[in-house]
């Protein structure tokens, strides 16, 4: 029992969790190339370990390749964790890998496992930071993980050639204070801090953890943004009709749901782009002094920032979707129109003059004619010409009833007249 105590007050993390005894320990499968389904997959299992009082959660690590960003953002998610947790290291691991077990704050190394970084993988500046801060994290040492990431960093008696970076097997890891020992198995890994009472449950990737995994593709959410850009764009060049502020929700929600931090899954951040939502709406349906529209915009670039993780990395991924989507609006606009799907759809037939089409009745041909007023014109008023009644104005005179007048000119369908003598008729 001392030993899962110690255990449970290991290093690194968050407040500790008091163990229950039909708690079980959740295993974590993470091998291949690192896919952000398994970021969600190991929040979503160290929240549930953290709510059920599981004792610990393994990491069984194999990765064989993965990006720099999406290890930090594992990283992160192992680091904020209540529950301890151990990394199991099968085979050789990649930078990805060996980052996310040094996250951990508990190592054990299997037989042929090994950590570090091919010298040919991304960038060795940001990787050497990523694998020194989570050394740091854990209470190991700085030198060693930066030798494990950049070849010009040496540790005595282990890294004699300058070509290549350190690399730790199971013996050197263990020499060197980065794992507790070997172990052929799990089982066997957990009897090393006094866990092999407890049952395990092995957790795998769900269709859920699959979508929000591809939700969190820096190029689908991209087209997010973008998408929601356009949308609002589209609603207020088709002056309001809803179904760009629909797509625009959709849109958010997705993003919402993909955040790759907690502040992401914050609801005051959604509330923020519902709300920007709202005020773009009302300024489009009520068009007043711009107040909802300055609002409206200023909560949705706000609550986009915090989408997107609330750092500089956001402000250059915003700026350049805003361009983005105002290019391929315009294009759009200058396309559709005119592509072969829209032209069955648009009416091409116009009633114009020539053809004889009028919008209203030509009184052309009663310039100078004569006639009589049936009703008075105050200016406006009735006549008659050629037994025919016209809607006739005065030249601002006040003509009584059953006067003559003739007709000065036609304009549209605006009758003008003046008044005659008598004798003219």
């Amino acid at each position: 029992m001392d030993s899962l105590f110690c255990f449970c007050m290991g290093t690194g993390g968050g407040t500790p969790v008091a163990a229950k005894d039909n708690a079980a320990v959740r295993i974590v499968h993470v091998a291949g190339q690192l896919a952000e389904s398994r970021q969600v997959l190991l929040r979503r299992t160290l929240t549930q370990a953290a709510t059920e009082g599981a004792p610990a959660v393994v990491v069984v690590l194999s990765v064989t390749s993965g990006q720099e960003r999406q290890a930090q953002q594992v990283s992160a998610v192992l680091a904020a964790s209540s529950v301890p947790t151990i990394a199991y290291v099968r085979g050789a691991n990649s930078a990805a890998g060996t980052a996310i077990a040094l996250s951990c704050r508990h190592i054990i190394m299997a037989p042929g496992g090994r950590l570090g970084r091919y010298a040919t993988e991304g960038d060795t500046q940001a990787w050497r930071s990523l694998f020194e801060n989570n050394a740091a994290a854990t209470g190991r040492n700085r030198l060693v993980a930066a030798a494990m990431a950049d070849a010009t960093v040496k540790v005595p008696n282990y890294t004699a050639s300058s070509a290549y970076t350190l690399t730790l097997t199971p013996d050197r890891a263990q020499t060197l204070g980065f794992s507790e020992g070997t172990a052929t198995t799990v089982e066997e890994a957990l009897q090393f801090f006094s866990l092999g009472r407890f049952r395990t449950v092995d957790v795998t990737v769900t269709p859920g953890d699959q979508l929000t995994g591809i939700l969190q593709n820096v190029y689908v959410r991209m087209v997010l943004v973008v998408l929601i850009m356009m949308a609002i764009l589209a609603e207020i060049k088709l002056a309001g009709i809803g179904a760009g502020m629909a797509v625009a929700v959709v849109a958010g929600i997705g993003l919402y749901v993909s955040g790759a931090s907690t502040m992401n899954f914050d609801f005051r951040v959604m509330a923020a782009f519902m709300g920007s939502i709202l005020c773009l709406g009302i300024e489009l349906v009520i068009p007043g002094s711009g107040v909802f529209g300055v609002t409206g915009v200023i909560l949705l670039y706000g609550s986009l920032f915090y989408f997107l993780g609330a750092n500089v990395a956001a402000v250059y991924f915003l700026a350049a979707c805003t361009v983005a989507a105002g290019v391929v609006f315009f294009l759009l606009a200058r396309w559709l129109p005119h592509s072969r799907g829209l032209e069955k759809l648009v009416l091409h037939q116009r009633q114009q003059t020539a053809y004889g089409y009028r919008s209203q009745k030509d009184y052309s041909s009663y310039v100078s004619a004569c006639g009589r007023t049936i009703t008075v014109l105050r200016p406006a008023g009735i006549i008659r010409v050629d037994g025919e009644r016209i809607d006739a104005v005065s030249t601002g005179m006040f003509i009584e009833r059953d006067v003559a007048v003739r007709v000065l000119r036609v304009e549209g369908g605006r009758v003008v007249v003046e008044p005659l003598p008598e004798r003219s008729l």
